[in-house]
């Protein structure tokens, strides 16, 4: 790039006539020759970017608003700096000069001229220095580096806006948004040290209150945990003295953060209170993951309340989180006992200090709930790795008072964090496995819903017993009334996501026979986010007239999904990517609920067809004809199918859900707990 050549000589002279000026006409022609003399010599784009600031100058000086010509002299050492920057490395003393020339200039063009030198820095080094040299004090400085700092971050620049912010912050420490900027873009830029550096100098105690909630996530993102416990204690303190009004959602929010500093007496005080039976059952299921929207929790709670009291005549005891309203679980016995949210920020499952902090809380929520009683029967249906440590924990402090039986689910959710964690934290969950090894030999019944969990299980505890009892809440299907119909529906419920193959089924859709009738739900607007091509499918099908296709639309709540299910016949599964090697609760909902099959072949599908010798058509996964001709040939043949599924569930096969039952009475008669 060719620069301005023999710049300084042009330019103390210019400086001198400036000094000299007495005039405003004079100014104006001194400042057309600096321009001249830039369009001669310097590069087109700075040539354009220094002519829209000099005829900035031009329409102040002409207004009036320079009184006095003599203050142009910070101009040229404001150009001198820009042209530099331009050329190679800058030295201190010229950007001093800069510092120094505009510190007598008025408000305006001392803005303008660090908007401008700002604009053409051309490395962060520069900058750093360039920042130190300015008056941060002077709020016309200020207010151009903070407009700076707002377009580096809308422009996705975040070495620069942190930067822009920093030097901001340090001109006043009290000021608290500049410094939580500065710490999310140090944070963007993985400069975690200097982020946390940063935080180190906020006080809670002094911020303002609409500030302290993005405190607290800019502590935890820079891994400054005393600064955001401190920072979650001044909120508490604000919302007992009535200076904060925490809603729902924030209560929510403060209590999973002392989760992750295992801090459970400040989450009791600022949370909903827990309620107690007045006469506890001797069996609990305790399930802290429970939402009132329908779904696996809701279903596998319906599903233990029935198995226990069917065996001893009592009704359970369910213990859900304290913010649930329990109307899904309507007609149990539900407690809001729990502060504990296994699924809340899963986030913090990377960092081993926050897991320790979750177990911690975790085992003094149990040992503060059954305090004064421990079940004889505890059924914790959905133990995710990341409760693992703690749930074991606790049961180990409990010694021989603990529940005479465990109904332990070890589900996918979180494990392979623990293989993560165990890298970096073996002692921890050594201690968990002894522990679940040690139930394991004294009679619990300890369950995985895949042949792939419990291998991973048998890994880390070669000695540990594991039933697989997948989906034991299908069972609930065998509820729905049978169809007596000539002209199967095929279809798929809740295959939005791409590895279920929702592109698959409609390409399929394209394929096949106009007679062939469908059910299929999806969720359009979540199609169209992670898959353009199907969601432009799905709407070129919806544009069809086409009679024998019904598509739902968005989630089902439970008595819709099993509404739906009951007018399906054939459930295509063309899963692929982790839904063909993991279990699949859709697939045993069809096997109780009657349904034929197409599903993927060599998948853990396939494998668990094969294991109970339920009849299924196999698809290589993503073959559209080879799909379209297996729906085609199951339609032809529906009566043989029908014919195989009914001889199926007329052989009386022992299922999952017979096997838990007769374990589970086994296990109570050994007590003395069965009926």
């Amino acid at each position: 790039m060719k620069l301005l050549r023999g710049r300084s000589v042009v330019l103390n002279q210019l400086l001198e006539e400036l000094r000299e000026a007495d005039n405003h006409a004079h100014a104006v022609q001194s400042l057309k020759a600096i321009r001249g003399h830039l369009e001669a010599h310097s590069p087109p784009f700075f040539v354009y970017t220094i002519s829209n600031h000099l005829d900035k100058v031009g329409r102040w000086l002409r207004l009036g608003k320079l009184r006095r010509p003599a203050r142009l002299k910070f101009l040229l050492p404001t150009l001198n700096l820009a042209i530099c920057f331009n050329d190679g490395p800058v030295a201190n003393n010229t950007i001093q000069a800069f510092a120094t020339a505009i510190s007598g200039a008025p408000y305006i063009p001392r803005r303008e001229c660090v908007t401008f030198v700002i604009g053409n820095v051309p490395n962060n080094e520069t900058l750093e220095r360039l920042l130190a040299a300015l008056d941060l004090s002077d709020a016309a400085t200020k207010d151009a580096i903070q407009k700076a700092a707002t377009a580096a971050e809308n422009n996705s620049a975040s070495l620069f806006a942190a930067l822009f912010w920093e030097s901001l912050a340090q001109s006043d420490t009290g000021l608290v948004w500049p410094h939580l900027n500065a710490i999310r873009n140090w944070v963007a830029v993985k400069e975690i040290d200097r982020a946390r550096s940063i935080s180190q100098r906020l006080v809670p105690s002094t911020a303002e209150t609409n500030a302290l909630a993005h405190m607290v996530r800019a502590m935890r993102s820079c891994q400054n945990y005393e600064g955001e416990l401190e920072t979650i204690r001044e909120i508490v303190s604000r919302a007992d003295s009535g200076e904060l009004d925490l809603e729902t959602d924030q209560q929510r929010e403060l209590i999973n953060q002392f989760v992750n500093h295992g801090d459970f007496n400040s989450a009791d005080r600022i949370g909903p209170k827990a309620i107690q039976p007045k006469q506890p059952s001797r069996f609990v299921i305790l399930d802290p993951g429970h939402t009132d929207a329908g779904g696996h929790h809701a279903i596998y709670n319906h599903f233990f309340a029935d198995a226990i009291e069917a065996s001893t005549g009592q009704a359970p005891d369910i213990l859900v989180g304290r913010h649930a309203t329990g109307k899904s679980l309507e007609g149990r016995r539900v407690m809001k006992s729990m502060l504990y949210a296994p699924y809340f920020n899963s986030d913090d499952l990377l960092d081993p200090r926050a897991f320790d902090g979750m177990s911690r809380f975790l085992k003094a929520e149990l040992d503060s709930l059954f305090a004064k009683r421990v079940p004889d029967t505890l059924v914790l249906h959905t133990l995710t790795g990341r409760m693992l440590p703690g749930v074991m924990s606790w049961l180990k402090g409990l010694g021989k008072a603990r529940p005479r039986l465990l109904i332990l689910g070890i589900l996918d959710a979180n494990l392979n964090i623990l293989d993560s964690l165990d890298e970096k934290r073996p002692e921890v969950l050594r201690e968990a496995f002894e522990t679940l090894s040690e139930l394991s030999g004294n009679g619990a019944i300890i369950f995985a819903e895949t042949s792939a969990k419990i291998d991973w299980l048998l890994c880390k505890v070669p000695e540990i017993v594991v039933n697989k009892f997948p989906f034991l809440a299908a069972e609930r299907m065998m509820n729905l009334p049978e169809r007596d119909i000539e002209k199967p529906t095929f279809g798929i419920l809740g295959g939005t996501r791409p590895e279920r193959g929702i592109e698959t089924v409609l390409r399929v859709i394209e394929a096949t026979d106009d007679k062939i009738r469908w059910l299929v739900q999806v969720d359009g607007e979540m199609l169209s986010r992670w898959d353009k091509d199907a969601s432009d499918r799905l709407e070129r099908i919806r544009t069809q007239d086409r009679c024998e296709i019904t598509f739902l639309a968005g989630f089902l709540p439970e008595t819709g999904y099993e509404d739906a299910f009951a007018q399906l016949d054939v459930v295509v599964l063309p899963y692929s990517g982790r839904y063909a090697m993991s279990g699949s609760g859709v697939l045993w909902e069809a096997i109780y609920g009657r349904k034929a099959l197409i599903v993927s072949e060599e998948t853990t599908l396939s494998t668990e067809l094969d294991a109970v010798g339920y009849p299924y058509l196999s698809i290589p996964a993503g073959d559209v004809l080879a799909i379209a001709k297996a729906v085609s040939e199951m339609s032809r043949n529906w009566h043989e199918t029908k014919a195989a599924i009914a001889a199926f569930h007329g052989s009386q096969q022992i299922l999952p859900a017979d096997e838990f039952r007769t374990l589970l009475s086994k296990k109570l008669s050994e007590f003395g707990d069965a009926r």
